[in-house]
């Protein structure tokens, strides 16, 4: 299982991160790993059953820098000074797998 596990992330690393910009919130504001690297890290180490509830834990982390990376955004620029494409790319900072998992 912890196998099948590792080649999801892969394929996902792969192919869908390219997709969604690379962009993991937790690691663009602590300046660590990756949300994905990070569980395949865990899995390695602990084992699948033992790293979900930390992964879930991380991804909750990921979803509050997010928030937080958004808001002083929009708090050091001015609307009337940001464009449109400035304005999409602050959103597109939206952590890992959030419209995947909301929590």
């Amino acid at each position: 299982m912890s196998r099948l596990s590792i080649i999801a992330i892969n394929i996902y690393q792969k192919y869908v991160s390219p997709h969604k910009g690379y962009r993991c919130a937790h690691h663009v504001l602590h300046d660590g790993g990756t949300c994905s690297q990070w569980m395949k890290s865990s899995i390695y180490e602990h084992g699948l059953m033992a790293s979900v509830i930390p992964f879930r834990n991380r991804l909750h982390e990921c979803r509050m820098a997010s928030i937080k990376l958004n808001n002083e955004d929009s708090n050091n620029q001015d609307d009337s000074s940001q464009s449109k494409l400035d304005k999409e790319d602050a959103k597109d900072t939206a952590g890992c797998c959030l419209a995947i998992f909301p929590w």
